[in-house]
């Protein structure tokens, strides 16, 4: 979530057509098993548990609770998760491995699209894939769903079939085509998942990922140290910033719906934060790539992809034919 310290400043920007080759991340792609596959599988609320990986959490507070979902990264944190009473309950964790396939309008699948999972990092190959000759990438132990306990002794009040609040988890998944000319940036729940056999492992395949026409935005730096009257402070926070953590543009969605995540539809922060090379302070701009037509705000952030510092707003139309 960007800190909303200026809002007034201007920015000059360019938005570019197709045909930009993004640099991001490495190779983290897997290759299916050469095993029979089904193509309609199984729907995932029948897949049999002794098949996958279980986990309960016990009485674990909740900063711990934010602990285990930064080392697994594999699921999003959602703040309805949170609870007046941290410590207490008995929750399940249900994982196993997925895969998805990113596809263009027509259906065909997208080969050598990047993805990135969730909020990835510039640079993790753990949150890095790259679509194979299919169009698929595959995610190792997914947590796909979760047993939330409604409260303390709930499963020795209510039993076992009233003592848990299903949920079934969701991924948000960025694809950017290899030449950056197509995109998506969306969330992909298990709840609709269906399960196929690889290898004798069950599977969960997601919706595809469609990919639409996305654009790459010129963004000038001098705009980011344009000066003003009380800009010092401003200037000193950002060499600050960018001395400690790298110097990445992070981009969201303007006005964005601040709401409870199980209403979102579609996400608003857009990751990894683009890095600033230094061949591109050289040039004095740098490129941001596969974002739909739309109102966005930027600001300057970190290689992990957490926090920007700052607040710029710019549009990105289709390119005038």
């Amino acid at each position: 979530m960007f800190i909303k310290k200026l809002t007034r400043m201007s920015l000059a920007f360019a938005v570019l057509g197709i045909g930009m080759l993004a640099g991001c991340g490495g190779d983290n792609g897997s290759t299916a098993s050469t095993s029979s596959e089904t193509s309609s599988g199984t729907p995932i609320a029948d897949v049999d548990t002794s098949l996958v990986r279980k986990k309960v959490v016990e009485g674990i507070p909740c900063d711990e609770l934010l602990d285990e979902f930064h080392a697994l990264a594999k699921t999003t944190y959602e703040f309805s998760l949170g609870r007046n009473m941290c410590g207490g309950y008995a929750d399940i964790y249900m994982y196993m491995n997925a895969r998805v396939r990113v596809v263009d309008a027509a259906g065909r699948p997208v080969v050598g699209a990047d993805v990135y999972e969730g909020r990835c990092a510039y640079g993790n190959e753990g949150c890095h894939y790259t679509t194979d000759k299919k169009g698929y990438i595959y995610l190792d132990s997914v947590n796909y769903l979760t047993y939330l306990e409604l409260y303390e002794g709930a499963l020795e009040e209510l039993g076992p079939d009233s003592a848990y609040k299903l949920r079934y988890e969701k991924l948000q998944l960025r694809a950017i085509s290899a030449d950056s000319s197509l995109g998506a940036n969306v969330y992909s729940s298990f709840e609709h998942a269906r399960v196929v056999m690889i290898g004798g492992e069950p599977v969960a395949e997601l919706e595809d990922v469609v990919l639409e026409p996305v654009y790459s935005a010129k963004l000038y730096l001098d705009s980011i140290y344009a000066p003003g009257e009380d800009d010092e402070w401003y200037h000193d926070m950002l060499d600050e910033t960018i001395a400690e953590a790298g110097f990445g543009i992070c981009v969201q969605v303007e006005d964005a719906y601040l709401g409870s995540p199980d209403e979102w539809n579609t996400p608003f922060e857009f990751y990894p934060c683009q890095m600033v090379t230094e061949e591109d302070k050289e040039n004095g701009f740098v490129y941001v790539y596969g974002l739909p037509e739309g109102k966005y705000e930027f600001a300057i952030g970190s290689p992990d992809s957490q926090f920007g510092e700052g607040c710029f707003s710019f549009e990105v139309t289709r390119p005038a034919e």
